[in-house]
């Protein structure tokens, strides 16, 4: 529940020895947050209220985003990557055959109240290309590797 900005414009929270201040609070004109530690704020958030409120306010905002996860699953062929999804997402596997998966595939799975994508790559060379159409800077990478038979020379990623 956000606090009514209208009821109260200022506030004095220092030398509390706070370590958060509630996303609540960001409805609030103006916070005094000196002398806190405010270990649960990142640095650059934690000098003035105004830095701290846009911080505040982006979290409540954005926090349904946070609630999604894209992991992108790639390596060479042969490396296990439909295996590892199969296991991350409560499947079972036969580790006595081998998976073998030449597209993207994708799968979904809630864990702890996250809604996480597994999209997995498939192997061959020939899909290499195509990979980066889906990679962005807002996903996890997961990088599989068959050490047994690893060639650092061939490796592209």
């Amino acid at each position: 529940r956000m606090v009514k900005a209208d009821l109260i414009t200022k506030l004095d929270l220092s030398n509390n020895q706070l370590v958060a201040i509630p996303a609540d609070l960001a409805n609030i004109r103006y916070i005094e947050i000196a002398n806190n530690p405010l270990t649960a704020v990142p640095h650059a958030y934690r000098d003035n209220w105004a830095s701290l409120r846009k911080y505040l306010t982006t979290a409540v905002t954005k926090a349904s985003e946070f609630r999604r996860r894209k992991i992108l699953v790639v390596g060479g062929e042969g490396t296990g990557k439909t295996s590892i999804v199969k296991c991350l997402t409560g499947g079972k596997i036969d580790v006595t055959k081998r998976i073998r998966d030449e597209n993207i595939s994708v799968r979904e799975h809630t864990m702890a109240k996250m809604e996480i994508s597994y999209w997995n790559f498939g192997g061959p060379i020939v899909t290499l290309p195509t990979h980066q159409f889906f990679m962005d800077t807002e996903c996890l990478y997961l990088l599989s590797f068959d050490f047994s038979s690893l060639k650092l020379a061939e490796m592209e990623y």
